[in-house]
């Protein structure tokens, strides 16, 4: 699983089984993703081998590359919901000899975190290595459709080949006063799911925040020792204020991290 990252403040939009979006990767083209199947935190999605240069390259060549898909998996359509991951088409997803991965009851697979879905394309086209996954060596290859063989692109730490460094992404300046996209990061120790005990305290958090007036709660993840929430407000000084206030009553505050971005043109209706 991947440190978080950056995420953009986009238009929200509301997916729907049949959509197709653009994936940011770390070498700052863009991969292929698709709605098959549920919504919301159980959404299947397939993804696909080949990329583009730009948002608008992929969606002019949709037809062409739905046509190779590598993998498929369960996850939550946040990113897609918040617009970090742009729509550019939608096709009545066409996959007859695809099996969908099971989330419950018996032979069930993994759930993936939304990190996982640029990750295992990375992987697949060499940008990451393949076997990066200590817990879980094999987690590519359980994405990976099964008929397909592991791609003679993957690339792997015993290999001793050194990984290229994708260049970083122009951050956007902090907002100070006014409408933004706050990024909460409440940090815990190992590099696993946090526990049942800091979930909980997230929710609370989360609750308060909002009964509080702080602003709406776009969705929020966990994973690598971080829990991120994201809280789009009208008024970044006092929701700021509320959230250093209200961590520090469930214990949080030590643990907190802000990140404040501004919000998309249009965002801010009030």
């Amino acid at each position: 699983m991947s440190a978080p990252t950056e995420r953009r403040s986009l238009k929200r939009v509301e997916p729907r089984v049949g959509d197709l979006f653009a994936i940011d990767l770390a070498d700052g083209s863009w991969g292929l993703g698709h709605i098959v199947a549920g919504g919301g935190a159980n959404t299947w999605h397939v993804l696909f081998a080949k990329r583009a240069a730009t948002v608008e390259a992929l969606s002019a060549a949709l037809d062409d590359m739905i046509h190779e898909p590598i993998g498929v998996l369960v996850s939550n359509d946040t990113d897609i919901r918040r617009g970090t991951w742009p729509l550019v088409g939608h096709r009545a997803p066409d996959y007859p000899d695809m099996r969908l991965p099971k989330v419950s009851g018996e032979g069930a697979t993994w759930w993936y975190t939304p990190a996982f879905l640029p990750d295992f394309i990375e992987a697949y086209l060499g940008l990451r290595f393949w076997d990066e996954g200590q817990a879980t060596p094999s987690m590519y290859r359980d994405i990976l459709l099964p008929h397909l063989p592991v791609p003679t692109t993957a690339r792997y730490k015993a290999a001793g080949s050194p990984m290229p460094s994708p260049p970083s992404p122009p951050k956007p300046p902090p907002v100070t006063d006014g409408p933004a996209l706050v990024t909460l990061q409440l940090v815990y120790p190992g590099t696993g799911l946090p526990s049942i005990d800091l979930l909980r305290k997230r929710q609370e958090l989360e609750r308060r925040l909002e009964a509080a007036g702080a602003g709406e709660i776009e969705g929020a993840e966990s994973g690598e020792g971080v829990m991120e929430i994201f809280l789009h407000t009208h008024d970044v000084r006092y929701a700021a204020s509320l959230i250093e206030s209200i961590a520090a009553e469930l214990g949080l505050a030590e643990d907190l991290l802000l990140e404040t971005a501004p919000l998309p043109e249009g965002a801010d209706d009030s």
